[in-house]
């Protein structure tokens, strides 16, 4: 059967081949059993539920169409300012060959699988499609994910249809938020810095668990349901001390070289936890005076704790750690300084060690003093190839006891020990020095320690 002209199908035609050259109205329902090409104008209502053929003619919606599954389009579909109603209460695709125009359209969304009702268009289209309605089939869902999308036109990049959201979509969608996101609790740290000063305070940030809401709208592209950002509870961030600034750059496992300084001499710094295993090269920086003719320094105060440990660091340099005191006055520390390993390193330039009831250094690798250096805690040598190394200065002072087992060298130095200070057990060496004591016994502690003291080029001189 073919139509030609103006047609009107009022009757319902079944078993026909009809081939549309005109304009043919009719409802879907009437040729529901007859194959239908749409080679012109197709004025459509009612269901469809079956192929339109015919890729070169134009299927107009007649005031209202509902698409059921297996409705199919190969030419085009004008709008016609008509209401569309796709697939009640269930989701469906349907390929159309191109769309125009501007009209409604009621489709069915699900939530849990982002999927709703689509239109997959092959060629160009243009035209708005207001969604009157957007049946969600699982209403009691709270959480979606925060890249939600469900697609609805499905058009190549040639397109220029798009998507409307009528005012009761709108109203309905803005009345509803769903979880999008949950964000754990996290804490984030400063970065220990190379060189930090002894008023840094590094922290954790803690930021509590949060979740972020969302409302359905459209894609930015105006082709799918999608969901932006509404509001968040919770995110909220507190900032904590890491710890002992001391301990933290000491024991910062990602600078080799680290330096902690101030530029004051009288600032004074406490310590507030035990400062731990040394990593890398550490120097403590500080600033000397002559006040009222008393040298001053700046002042690092253990406040009773440990000081440095040498020899259990992790990292790089840790069995060869060095720490360097430099022009700071070291003072109430349960012990300064402590080592295992005898490539350690401790340099005392220009330092101030007083005597405490701790430890002071023990180490069974080297003491370097040199500068101004005032030494009134003890040190004590651990290993046989330890050494004590009072190296190009004429202003250091000993008033403590070095003892141990291994050597203490005085070299291109003058020397001056105190009236109480002791060298105990030590192979003791002058090279081009001047050992400067008040009581020459104090340094020659008995007749072995006096067969082991070389002199070269030097002197000991009693005051």
């Amino acid at each position: 059967m073919t139509t030609a002209g103006v047609s009107e199908f009022k009757d319902t035609i079944t078993n026909a081949n009809i081939t549309n050259t005109g304009t043919l109205t009719t409802m879907a329902e009437n040729v529901a059993g007859s194959t239908v090409t749409n080679n012109s104008i197709l004025n459509l209502s009612g269901t469809l539920a079956k192929e339109i053929k015919g890729t070169s003619g134009t299927t107009k919606i007649n005031e209202t169409l509902t698409f059921n599954n297996g409705a199919k389009i190969a030419g085009g579909l004008d709008m016609n300012n008509g209401a569309l109603t796709v697939s009640a209460d269930e989701i469906t695709t349907h390929e159309i060959g191109s769309m125009s125009g501007n009209g409604t359209m009621a489709i069915d969304l699900k939530l849990a699988d982002e999927t709703a009702d689509k239109l997959t268009l092959s060629n160009a289209s243009s035209g708005t499609v207001t969604l009157s309605s957007v049946n969600i089939l699982d209403p009691t869902v709270t959480e979606i994910d925060k890249d939600f999308s469900a697609l609805v036109l499905d058009a190549n990049s040639d397109s220029t249809i798009k998507l409307a959201l009528s005012q009761e979509v709108k109203d309905a969608f803005n009345s509803k938020e769903y979880v999008i996101e949950r964000i754990d609790e996290k804490t984030t740290y400063d970065t220990i810095k190379a060189t930090t000063n002894w008023s840094d305070v590094y922290e954790k940030h803690i930021t509590s668990a949060e979740t972020v809401f969302g409302k359905l709208g459209l894609s930015d592209d105006k082709r799918a349901i999608a969901v932006s950002e509404s509001h968040r509870e919770g995110g909220t961030t507190t900032d904590e001390s890491m710890g002992d600034t001391l301990r933290l750059v000491n024991e910062d496992t990602t600078n080799t070289d680290k330096t902690f300084k101030t530029d004051s001499a009288n600032y004074a710094y406490i310590v507030t936890e035990d400062v731990g295993s040394t990593v890398g090269n550490l120097t403590i920086q500080g600033v000397a005076e002559n006040e009222d003719g008393e040298r001053i320094a700046s002042t690092v105060d253990f406040d009773g704790h440990n000081g440095f440990d040498l020899n259990n660091g992790t990292g790089p340099a840790a069995n060869d750690a060095s720490v360097t005191l430099k022009d700071v006055t070291i003072k109430n520390a349960a012990y300064i300084a402590k080592s295992d390993s005898e490539d350690s390193v401790i340099n005392l330039d220009g330092a101030i060690l007083f005597g405490s009831n701790g430890d002071g250094i023990e180490t069974a690798g080297k003491v370097n003093i040199t500068g101004a250096s005032d030494i009134k805690d003890k040190i004590t040598l651990t290993s046989d190839n330890a050494s004590i190394n009072v190296n190009d200065t004429k202003d250091t002072k000993i008033s403590s006891t070095l003892s141990g087992t291994g050597a203490f060298n005085i070299n291109n130095s003058v020397l001056t020990l105190e009236k109480e200070a002791k060298v105990e057990n030590l192979n003791t060496t002058l090279n081009n020095s001047s050992a400067v004591t008040s009581l020459l016994s104090n340094f020659f502690l008995n007749s072995k320690i006096l067969s082991r003291v070389l002199m070269q080029r030097s002197t000991a001189q009693i005051l």
